[in-house]
Order: C-alpha cells, then sequence, then structure tokens
C-alpha cells in the first residue's frame, strides 16, 4: 500500500491535472513515491518519503527537464509548497531556483 502521503498527492495531482497526468518512471506498486509528467511540460516531477522516513506531507522533491539534461533541481518540499512548485512550472513556466533559497 502507497504511503497515505503520496496517496494524497495523487489525489490532488489527478484532481488539478487528471487529463495531462502522466507516470514516469514509477511502478503501481511503488509504495514511497512517486513520478509523472504533465503532458506538454518539459519537465518530469519525482515525490519521495524516503522510504517513510520524512514527516507526514513531507516530500524530497526532484524536477528535471524532459528530456533530460538541461535542468536538475532537488529540494525537500511541504505538501502545499510541492504544489505550488508544480503549478510555476506547469501553469506558468518558472522553474524553481536554487539560488532563491
Amino acid at each position: 500500500m502507497a504511503d497515505p502521503s503520496i496517496e494524497t498527492l495523487l489525489t490532488e495531482l489527478r484532481r488539478r491535472y487528471a487529463d495531462r497526468l502522466i507516470s514516469y518512471g514509477t511502478s503501481p506498486l511503488e509504495e514511497d513515491g512517486t513520478g509523472f509528467r504533465l503532458q506538454g511540460v518539459p519537465a518530469v516531477f519525482s515525490a519521495l518519503t524516503i522510504d517513510g522516513t520524512l514527516p507526514s506531507g513531507r516530500f524530497d522533491v526532484q524536477i528535471e527537464s524532459y528530456p533530460p539534461g538541461d535542468y536538475v533541481f532537488n529540494e525537500e518540499y511541504e505538501f502545499d509548497a510541492l504544489l505550488e512548485a508544480i503549478a510555476d512550472v506547469v501553469e506558468r513556466g518558472v522553474w524553481p531556483d536554487d539560488a532563491a533559497d
């Protein structure tokens, strides 16, 4: 069974991006993480709970350009901040910046 944080994330992603959500580099059997793309967005997102060791609602996130090679970003995010980072890339075309921290 998937970590409840991952289930909550996937439910919200389906709600927001149902017609564009594409599983990527993951399997339905994976319990502690998920990878996905959104149709028309040049990015791959992955969110992990680090085998359930992160607090509930906190994710280790990687955002990478698609196709790979131009951009990689890694950070820990709380649930709402992760959804905002995804919206920044998907809806506004703004990639997270390591220098902004």
